[in-house]
């Protein structure tokens, strides 16, 4: 910023020139005015009193300073002075420079600090806005946490509810297949008890009529004796009538008694539950021979391979009920009332690799097979394909569930149609 040196003045300091005043020279800048009448100068241009940046020095008796406004000052000079108007002018001015130059800085400096509070105000504001935005989305979060704690409390209740429902279901389905199994027992002991009934007919047949031939005999032989009569040869052949008599009640007694104690020993094993070491091959003789009224009605044939040497601690009676229900579907189902039916009982001992041995029981029958369909659904509870002929579709879902569950063993098995059955069962020697 610089200041123009004007004169109005008739006589003029050396350097001063005459110029003609105009508001356009006094709005320019920062100027430094030489007239005789200020105060004249002034009124004429009075509105632009506050806009005139400058000092205005004007010829006076006496030295004197007057602040006009904040940017332009009145200056009374000696004429004595004047000649050294130039000498002290330029300083004055200098300092006026700065004066003004300080001035404009710190208005500049207000115009930002205004700017800077303005704009401090409106970050406040936003910084207000976005912290009342974020206690408001603190207090959501707390009240979804809230809903979201009572929301687990009613699931984990739900949850608790539904586990007791199902740890019931699950014990009421236990406590049917349990019941199942017994019913399947009992349906499969009287089965048996109708074969036995049936079987043991014949040699109790005999044995009443041996006795009563046995009856005549002796009643022959007392009244011979009491008469007096009787001859050697006669009491002789009276002699071997009643040892024919005796032989034949005791064939037929010792066949009913083998029947009954087959029978009994089945039927005990499977109302037995505990866990004893038995042989397998009388098990298993026992558990046909109990069968053979059924097998002979049927006319079917059992051919069995099984050592002797193989001893199991496990439960009989369920391998007894596992095998009376394999041929009782080989016999309603594979057979369907066919004669010349056979089966194929082969049993062995295996080892697994970590050295575990376990029994393993193949049991084959020629008869009509199952197809595709029925094979998948072997084993689902009611499935059965007799059920005309009183099939209830039990006997294979139990022997699965004694074989997996009970003797913690595998069942496999693989059939056709017209290509008979074949199962392979492997269970633990020793059961868990």
């Amino acid at each position: 910023m610089t200041f123009r040196l004007i004169s109005t003045l008739t006589l003029v300091p050396e350097g001063f020139s005459h110029v003609e005043l105009s508001r356009r020279e006094l709005l320019a800048g920062p100027v430094a005015l030489l007239s005789e009448d200020t105060d004249q100068l002034l009124e004429i241009y009075s509105e632009y009193v506050h806009r005139i940046s400058g000092i205005l020095i004007m010829p006076a008796d006496t030295l004197q300073i007057v602040e006009l406004t904040q940017r332009l000052w009145r200056a009374q000079v000696p004429q004595s002075c004047f000649a050294d108007l130039a000498q002290w002018l330029t300083p004055l001015l200098c300092a006026l420079q700065q004066c003004m130059d300080t001035e404009d800085r710190i208005k500049v400096t207000e115009r930002l600090l205004q700017r800077s509070e303005r704009s401090l105000a409106g970050t406040t504001q936003d910084y207000q806005r976005v912290n009342q935005r974020l206690l408001n989305k603190v207090n959501d979060l707390t009240l979804a946490k809230e809903e979201i704690v009572d929301l687990n409390h009613v699931l984990e209740s739900r949850v608790k509810e539904r586990t007791a429902d199902l740890e019931e279901s699950l014990r009421q389905i236990n406590q049917a297949q349990q019941q199942l199994v017994q019913a399947e027992k009992l349906a499969a002991l009287g089965s048996m008890v109708a074969g036995l009934a049936h079987e043991i007919n014949t040699p109790l047949g005999n044995c009443v009529l041996a006795a009563s031939n046995l009856e005549e005999t002796v009643d022959e032989l007392l009244d011979s004796v009491q008469a007096g009569v009787i001859k050697k040869k006669e009491f002789l052949d009276h002699m071997d009538q009643l040892k024919s008599g005796f032989e034949l009640l005791t064939i037929n007694l010792s066949r009913s008694a083998d029947l009954v104690g087959r029978f009994k020993q089945v039927a005990v094993d499977q109302s037995n539950e505990e866990q004893r070491v038995f042989k397998f091959s009388e098990m298993l003789a026992d558990t046909i021979a109990a069968m053979s009224p059924r097998l002979k009605r049927a006319k079917c044939t059992v051919a069995v391979s099984c050592e002797e040497t193989i001893i199991l601690d496990s439960y009989p009676g369920d391998y007894s009920q596992i095998l009376m229900n394999l041929i009782m579907n080989s016999l309603n189902h594979g057979f369907n009332g066919n004669p010349g039916g056979k089966i194929n009982i082969d049993v062995t001992l295996i080892e697994e690799a970590r050295q575990e041995r376990l029994l393993q029981l193949d049991y084959k029958d020629n008869g009509s097979g199952l197809s595709e369909d029925s094979l998948a659904r072997l084993f689902e509870p009611f499935f059965t394909t007799n059920r005309e002929h009183g099939g209830t579709g039990l006997g294979m879902p139990i022997v699965h569930s004694l074989i997996t569950q009970r003797l913690g063993g595998t069942i496999q098995l693989e059939s056709g149609i017209g290509e008979g059955i074949h199962f392979v069962i492997c269970t633990p020697v020793i059961a868990s």
